[in-house]
Order: C-alpha cells, then structure tokens, then sequence
C-alpha cells in the first residue's frame, strides 16, 4: 500500500504544474521490496471564479458632475491573505440629488495574486447626493422719479449663486421701505426661484438691495392777477385756480 502527499512548487494558477510527492508503504509484502519514491507528478492549478463585493460610495453636496468618490477599503471576494488590489471609479446615474442613487462601477484589479483569480466585478452600489446650500446676490433695483409708490423695478439679470451652466431662474419684486425721496434707499426683494435645477440647491435669498427716489418735476400753472385801482404800490392780488 502506498499512502502520498503532493506539494506544488508554488501557489500560483498554471498548467501542467510539478507536483513533489511524498510517499510511505504498508502492507505485509512490503519489505519484500527496495522501494524507489516516485518523486513527481503534475497537474493544475485554475483560476478561482470570485466575485468582488465591499466596494462603497461615498454621498456627496451637489457639485453638478456625476463623479462619485469611491471607497475600496472595505472590498473583499478573494481569499484572505492574498495580495489582490483594487482601483474603482463610480459614475451616478444623473447629476441630481436624491438618495439611494445607483453608481455604476468601473474597476481594474492588481496585486501579484490576482491572476489567480476570474474576477466578476462589484457593478454598482448606493449612495446620496444632497442639495448645495447657496445665498443668491446680484439683483439690483432701478432708480425711480418719486410717484407716491413704494414699489420698484427689479432686473435679475446679473444674479447668481448656482453652478454656472445649471438652469436655475429667478423671479423678483421689490418695494422701498418707504414713497420718500432719498438715494441709496433700502428695497426689501422677494424672490421665487424655476428652472429645472433648482431642487438641486438650497438656496438662501438675497434680501435687499438699494435704489434712489428723485424728485419729480413740478410746473405751476393756473395762478391768475386781478384787476385793482390804484392804490399807490406794486402788490397784486393773485388767485390760485389750479396747480399741476
């Protein structure tokens, strides 16, 4: 009888590998014989089917990409011990806030053991993208001629405060604090916000803005004399009829 152990020569996947062999007897006929050990045989080594699993995304403050920041560390399917290193990219489905987002993976491995493995890639994983919290400024109000309103127009041409590219509108009004005239004059705004990244922001308004009130032109008209007799000075007696 012959009972026998093998060892490859190495760990690694390889056809037609040597095996050293190690070999003890038994058996009553045994020392009958000048027993020469068989030394080597081969065979192989394949590749083991793993499938990489672990690899997390982290959640980001919207930034208008779709890049994700991806975190390795915890990537696993291989066995323990061996060398095998992963390098993974992640691209959110869409720009968008939103939870529980899918992103796709894409991963290239290294490592002097991973060749010993057929790798099946982690696809995908979840993570969050959350509003970006910004002040809006650059709205401005128009000087006006004092008409007795408080109200004012505003141009909203030069705001900002979103991404630049993102489509975010806004829609302002304006109202001094109060009709008189003065420069420099406080106008208390309010906003509301469109555009279909708006939802990715949350925004913070701009609340005032300054604008002047001049005075406005008055003509008297429709004052009149009336006749007089003599009386020994210039003074006129004047009727004031209308004033515009």
């Amino acid at each position: 009888t012959v009972t026998t152990t093998g060892v490859f020569t190495d760990k690694n996947v390889a056809a037609g590998k040597t095996v050293n062999l190690s070999s003890s007897y038994g058996g009553v006929d045994k020392d009958n014989y000048a027993i020469t050990d068989q030394a080597t045989t081969s065979a192989n080594i394949t590749a083991k089917p793993i499938t990489v699993s672990g690899i997390a995304a982290n959640n980001k403050t919207y930034d208008r990409a779709i890049t994700a920041g991806i975190d390795v560390s915890g990537a696993v399917g291989w066995i323990v011990g061996d060398d095998v290193t992963v390098a993974t990219t992640g691209l959110f489905s869409d720009k968008n806030v939103g939870s529980g987002k899918t992103v796709t993976l894409t991963s290239s491995y290294g490592g002097v053991d991973k060749n010993n493995y057929t790798i099946t890639d982690q696809g995908s994983t979840t993570a969050a993208i959350t509003e970006k919290s910004i002040t809006i400024s650059g709205i401005t109000a128009g000087d006006k001629v004092y008409n007795r309103l408080t109200n004012v127009n505003v141009n909203v041409s030069g705001a900002i405060g979103w991404i630049t590219g993102d489509d975010v509108t806004v829609s302002t009004t304006g109202v001094f604090t109060d009709k008189n005239v003065d420069i420099a004059k406080t106008v208390n705004l309010t906003s509301s916000y469109g555009g279909l990244d708006k939802d990715n922001y949350t925004i913070t308004d701009q609340t005032n803005t300054t604008a002047s009130i001049s005075r406005k032109s008055l003509d008297v008209i429709g004052l009149s004399s009336a006749d007089k007799i003599y009386d020994g000075n210039v003074n006129a007696p004047i009727f004031v009829t209308a004033t515009l």
